[in-house]
């Protein structure tokens, strides 16, 4: 295949070795061009190669473990995934619409390198205080779904997310701990009477708040064909929320005192409405044949955990 030539070939080495010399974060082999002299060209050689590397590691496990062993900088240096969130920080950040556009792409190589590496799960938890994540996937909550830019961007993140608290118990207890007000501004009136940490927000946001008020939580917790294919958002929304429940699901699983905190503020002092999500989340993608085997395994290990 392709995708494995390219580690012997050189290329992903060559590829990492671009995406490097497009970093403006300020790290090792950082470029010393602002955002507005980077220009529009060295925006779509940076956006294409990381392309090309998220296609370079979707499902393939070698090529995931030859960019974890290289280096981001000169010697040792900080580690890819490490350089990658960071970069994925500064593109955020950035009031350069091309920059901008390269978050996408760095939230893909992120979610592929994430996917089944705990050593990279472990390698972007020891880099990070994962504010600046936490943060993404605020604004686009406190935006109301207004902020389309973020629609897309928004998953990417959840995505990373899930997959880091899956399979690292470092990265749950950083984010079980993070207080609310290192990532948001905002004040929620749903959160004033909680702890404001992430997972107070994390809850809210999967809209199980509105299912403590006594809606359907089948209904509530349902994904549909239609809500993939929609443009509008009301369906990027329903996803965003599912997502929130399953990332929520991971943050609580394995704490016994966090579970029962979280259920009192369900109906029935049960988390019956949380794995609702899950499982309608997971029967719908199994009637889409849209899971392996081990992705269905993790979920419904997860819901069997909350029970």
């Amino acid at each position: 295949m392709v995708k494995d030539r390219l580690a012997g070939s050189g290329v992903l080495s060559d590829l990492i070795g671009i995406v490097v010399s497009c970093d403006l974060s300020g790290g090792a082999g950082a470029t010393d061009l602002s955002a507005g002299k980077l220009g529009v060209q060295r925006n779509w050689i940076l956006t294409h190669a990381l392309k090309v590397l998220a296609g370079a590691t979707f499902l393939n496990e070698k090529n995931v473990g030859l960019i974890l062993e290289a280096s981001a900088g000169e010697g040792e240096g900080e580690s890819v995934p490490a350089f990658l969130l960071r970069m994925a920080e500064c593109q955020y950040r950035s009031a350069d619409a091309g920059l901008r556009e390269c978050l996408g792409p760095t939230l893909n190589v992120l979610v592929n390198l994430t996917e089944d590496s705990r050593a990279c799960c472990e390698a972007l938890r020891s880099s990070t205080d994962f504010c600046g994540l936490a943060r993404m996937v605020a604004d686009y909550h406190y935006s109301r779904g207004q902020d389309r830019s973020l629609e897309d961007l928004v998953n990417l993140v959840l995505g990373i997310l899930i997959n880091l608290s899956e399979k690292d118990l470092g990265t749950r207890q950083k984010l079980r701990a993070l207080p609310m007000a290192s990532f948001c501004d905002h004040e929620d009136s749903q959160i004033r009477g909680l702890g404001k940490t992430f997972v107070d927000f994390v809850f809210v946001a999967a809209n199980l708040g509105d299912q403590a008020q006594g809606q359907d939580t089948e209904a509530q917790g349902e994904v549909t064909l239609e809500m993939l294919n929609s443009s509008g958002g009301g369906g990027q929304k329903s996803i965003c929320q599912t997502y929130c429940a399953i990332l929520l699901a991971f943050l609580v699983a394995g704490d016994k005192a966090l579970q029962k905190s979280t259920a009192r503020l369900l109906p029935g002092c049960t988390l019956k409405p949380l794995i609702a999500k899950v499982r309608n989340f997971l029967d719908f993608l199994t009637s889409m044949s849209a899971l392996t085997e081990k992705q269905k395994d993790v979920l419904t290990d997860l819901c069997a955990a909350l029970t």
